[in-house]
């Protein structure tokens, strides 16, 4: 009886701990309902990518996508197999834009895109880039995203979470290209 009481405390134990690191881990993650201009956000974080955005004071904006957080080579090389595509490679993208605000809705239209490329999973903690590409003009589809301010911020018609962020964005387009080292 004894073993059946101190399995029970046990699992008891084990539950409670879940729930605390279940809720520690949660604790930053609580969506916005305010878009502030200098503050730093993060969209909800999908797959391999995280973005960050900062709205700025003269109507501009930066936004970092980050698609090279892969933690293996082997998570790399298993994405490329799943797509069926061998040309996926870790990139980091630096978009620049404009946006517009009224009552309920900030309206951000990217402007010009730079992004850098790396070779494998290595390249990038190391920072050694293979590729970088720019492009002015870059809102040649339409592209932009809608922020609902009303409940939650919301982006576009996905019900992504928005999330402040300690993350310090580059201020130039320069910037963000001086913390690589060129292959």
């Amino acid at each position: 009886m004894a073993t059946k009481k101190t399995k029970l405390y046990l699992i008891c134990f084990i539950g409670v701990c879940v729930f605390l690191i279940s809720a520690c881990s949660n604790k930053n993650s609580t969506s916005v309902n305010t878009i502030k201009v200098g503050e730093v956000y993060q969209f909800d974080p999908s797959d391999n990518t995280t973005v960050y955005f900062e709205l700025r004071d003269d109507n501009s904006y930066v936004e970092m996508r980050n698609n090279a957080q892969y933690k293996t080579q082997e998570e790399l090389d298993e994405k490329r197999y799943d797509n069926e595509d061998t040309s996926i490679v870790p990139q980091i993208d630096y978009v620049t834009g404009t946006y517009t605000k009224d009552s309920n809705y900030i309206y951000m239209t990217p402007k010009a895109l730079t992004y850098v490329q790396f070779n494998n999973v290595a390249d990038v903690s190391k920072k050694i880039v293979s590729e970088v590409q720019k492009k002015d003009n870059y809102n040649i589809n339409n592209n932009y995203r809608i922020l609902n301010l009303e409940d939650t911020v919301t982006v576009s018609s996905r019900k992504l979470k928005v999330i402040k962020s300690n993350k310090k964005l580059p201020h130039s387009e320069d910037e963000f290209l001086s913390q690589y080292n060129y292959n």
